[in-house]
């Protein structure tokens, strides 16, 4: 994927520590939200590792947590960077459409 220049991010950490308090509350299993959700559960592994997920993957994750308000879980690149994230850290959210072409 092409590496895109933005200068919000998500913060994946972020959101993922809000699908885990969820997921507990719920007491289901990552397998569990990812057929409610409609995606493979090795998308729950790489937001924790802060890899990338689809435009179309987010949108099914923010309607499953009920997330009204994507505040929380944007942040600049210096606020990532001053919290000791590294690119690894980051996920860039892209769509299946940004590869075409390439």
């Amino acid at each position: 994927m092409k590496a895109v220049n933005t200068t919000h991010v998500l913060d994946s950490q972020e959101l993922y520590d809000t699908l885990d308090a969820l997921r507990e509350d719920a007491k289901v299993s990552w397998n569990q939200v990812a057929t409610e959700i409609g995606c493979r559960p090795d998308v729950f592994k790489r937001l924790k590792e802060g890899s990338t997920v689809t435009v179309d993957v987010l949108m099914s994750i923010i309607k499953w947590a009920q997330i009204d308000d994507l505040n929380d879980y944007i942040a600049t690149r210096e606020e990532m960077s001053d919290l000791g994230a590294g690119v690894d850290q980051v996920c860039i959210v892209g769509s299946p459409s940004d590869k075409i072409g390439r």
